[in-house]
């Protein structure tokens, strides 16, 4: 027996040696491989994770993975199963389908895509304007991480698998695989990749849990977990020959798993259940995201002067560092509990890879990466699903009678003639054939055959009428059942008028209302997120924010990050009709805005016109407006009709003033010294009539150019200090 090792297996295999030079293996628990510092701290987490997860996919989750496979089958035309369209196929019956559902979808995903609401971070303390332009920066890095990630495209992708499937999935991060640095990734996530705990709430708010298992390439994985390479190239699938460990239970097609002492246990490359999950080259790698409640202090801290949370083994290593800097104790303090989100990495849903790390999280949002969009809750199923579900029976329906149609009129009779033996010969039959559908064609046959009745022409097949009704009726289903229209596209050929329309058009997004409260949702969750790793990626470089028109260079510093914000979404509203009724109505108001000054530039955005076109007249409007305020402050005129004066006009016209007054001046001075020297009997009345004249003609004047001064120191007000800060 010296071929032999232990308990009576091949020589070679894991052994007691093996054993004893990895203690820390030996826990007698299938799965737990951690360290010998993490076996006591994180084996119970894994044993946990892999029972959610277990259950999870028995239950709820392998009922959506069915719904939504036949979903998107659905969609993709493949509308029969692939047992009927085999069978179909083998008794060369039509197996054709026809798709209307699929506009609705497209439909429904198109407002999304040509609507898009925009993301607000709003101070909380609204008077500071300091921390409103931060929050404006901030703003605006959300959109350069928008921009980078490509987060407009796999958003829009996610939504139309919510619309299909009941569920929308994007995962939100940094990736430091082309860069050191960082950059932002935004990227959707098939929903068959995912695991969730069963729960009614939009959005699945409120869960314990989220997990994603993917295949990743096996020298991947081995780059990134180095330390678990034994257990990578095990479970990596493919051929004998790969370099990999030897598959010594069920891949080497043996009856029973293979035994290493005190462990019980089966290949790596063989999921829990022993269904083969292997692929060539690739390892299942699951992502298990999830948050604990840790005990620790929340104190006020001495040095940065703000409240802070530690735990318990961080509040005393950062006591004894006050201690000796001469800090003193901290006095104010209180003990109780914070959720912190965490996430690990494990190989087959068993073996750790590394140890449970922080997310990136803050205090707008401590929650997960995985970010998901949910339809409408099943009661009965325990599952979301999408306004596809609801269409596809009376499709299936549609298309039954539609195949029923092709295959009555495949085999009924396709014209022709009955005759008789000997009503006609050969060389009249070949006639007949080759010349009787022709045009003026003359076809002779037998005598007495047409007087004898002995000819007759074959009955051409009538489609069957209740399909035809049916078929109508299953197409204009789908339209109730959905409560959307063809109206709603655009594709109405009916006269229909505009009252009856806009009030389908309104009716039809009621019913989309709560598609878009779930978006809105999940887009606040979006910026809250995008928000914690764009401070995590805050290393003072300098980044180029904005479109190719208001572009601008900002450095993404970590101080506007440590104010708090709201997140909140523009007044945008989603459908796009309500919104060029918008745009006509302030076309329409447009030439009394600007003849009355209170048309604002912010109004073009409204204007469908391209945004290249709308920033060029923003600019020139703030040109004017400019050139405005500085002929004001010049003392030139700023409004009315007529050409705009000059300020050297306009001095040249009160020193004209000026000296018609002193004229009026010196005119009434003399008559006042001739009246004199004439008989005050006589010349009292006239004198006085005179110089009341005078005065009447020099207050009139004096009225005049004080109303002008005003009307430019009015004109100076409105539009110099307060445009000027403006600008």
């Amino acid at each position: 027996m010296d071929d032999a090792g232990t308990l009576g297996l091949p020589a070679g295999l894991p052994s007691d040696s093996f054993n004893a030079l990895t203690p820390s293996f030996d826990v007698g628990e299938v799965g737990v491989t951690d360290g010998a510092s993490l076996v006591s701290s994180t084996s119970h987490i894994v044993r946990w994770a892999n029972r959610e997860m277990t259950r999870a996919e028995s239950e709820h989750v392998s009922r959506w993975r069915e719904q939504a496979a036949e979903c998107y089958r659905f969609r993709d035309n493949h509308q029969l199963s692939k047992e009927d369209e085999a069978i179909l196929r083998a008794a060369r019956r039509p197996d054709t389908a026809i798709n209307e559902v699929q506009k609705f979808i497209k439909f429904a995903s198109g407002i999304e895509r040509r609507t898009p609401t925009a993301l607000i971070f709003m101070s909380r303390n609204a008077e500071d304007q300091q921390s409103a332009g931060k929050g404006e920066l901030i703003t605006k890095l959300a959109e350069w991480f928008c921009d980078q990630s490509m987060a407009t495209y796999w958003r829009s992708m996610a939504f139309e698998d919510k619309l299909v499937t009941g569920m929308g999935w994007v995962d939100i991060g940094v990736s430091r695989a082309t860069d050191a640095a960082g950059l932002p990734r935004y990227k959707r996530i098939e929903g068959k990749q995912m695991l969730w705990p069963e729960t009614d709430s939009i959005n699945l708010d409120g869960v314990k849990w989220l997990a994603r298992e993917s295949f990743m390439d096996v020298e991947e994985a081995i780059h990134k977990w180095s330390d678990q390479a034994i257990f990578l190239r095990t479970a990596a699938g493919g051929a004998v020959n790969e370099d990999q460990f030897p598959d010594f239970g069920y891949g080497a097609k043996r009856p029973i798993p293979y035994v290493v002492p005190w462990i019980m246990t089966a290949p790596l490359n063989r999921s829990s259940g022993g269904a083969s999950t292997s692929k060539p080259g690739k390892v299942p790698i699951c992502e298990f995201q999830f948050y604990q409640d840790d005990l620790g202090y929340y104190f006020f801290d001495p040095i940065e002067r703000d409240d802070t949370w530690l735990s318990l083994s961080e509040y005393r290593k950062y006591q004894a560092r006050l201690l000796k800097l001469g800090a003193g104790r901290i006095k104010d303090f209180d003990k109780q509990n914070k959720r912190i989100y965490k996430r690990m990495f494990l190989l087959q849903r068993r073996i750790m890879l590394d140890a449970p790390t922080a997310l990136p999280t803050n205090d707008n949002y401590p929650g997960f990466t995985f970010n998901c969009m949910t339809g409408t809750w099943d009661q009965e199923d325990h599952v979301f699903y999408g306004i596809m579900r609801v269409m596809m029976s009376p499709q299936k329906y549609a298309n039954a009678f539609f195949r029923q149609v092709l295959e009555v009129m495949g085999s009924a009779t396709k014209g022709g003639y009955l005759a008789e033996t000997g009503a006609i010969t050969p060389a009249h039959k070949k006639d007949i054939e080759e010349t009787g559908a022709r045009a003026g064609s003359v076809n002779m046959v037998q005598p007495g055959a047409i007087s004898g009745g002995k000819i007759t022409p074959k009955p051409i097949p009538q489609i069957p009428a209740g399909s035809m009704e049916v078929l109508g009726f299953c197409l204009d289903t789908i339209e109730k059942v959905a409560g959307l229209s063809t109206s709603m596209l655009g594709t109405d050929q009916g006269n229909v008028p505009g009252v009856s329309l806009r009030r389908r058009l309104t009716s039809g997004m009621v019913i989309l209302a709560a598609e878009f409260d779930s978006l809105s949702w999940f887009r606040k969750r979006e910026g809250e997120i995008i928000y914690s790793f764009t401070k995590l990626m805050a290393d003072e470089r300098w980044v180029r924010v904005g479109g190719p028109d208001d572009s601008m260079f900002v450095q993404l510093a970590k101080e506007p990050f440590a104010l708090r914000y709201d997140v909140v979404l523009d007044e945008n509203d989603q459908d796009p009709n309500l919104r060029q009724w918008y745009a006509d109505s302030l076309i329409q108001l447009a030439p009394i805005l600007i003849r009355t000054g209170n048309f604002l530039p912010d109004m073009l955005d409204y204007v469908p016109l391209p945004v290249k076109f709308r920033q060029k007249l923003k600019q020139q409007m703030a040109q004017q407006e400019q050139q405005k305020m500085q002929m004001a402050m010049q003392g030139a005129n700023v409004g009315g009709r007529g050409k705009p004066r000059s300020p050297a006009e306009a001095q040249a016209q009160l020193q004209l003033t000026q000296a018609k007054v002193g004229e009026h001046m010196a005119r009434a001075q003399k008559t006042m010294v001739e009246a004199k020297l004439m008989p005050q009997a006589s010349n009292r009345d006239n004198a006085k009539a005179m110089t009341e004249m005078l005065l009447n003609i020099f207050q009139a004047q004096h009225d005049k150019n004080l109303a002008g001064m005003k009307a430019w120191e009015t004109a100076a007000k409105a539009f110099g200090p307060q445009r000027g800060t403006q600008q």
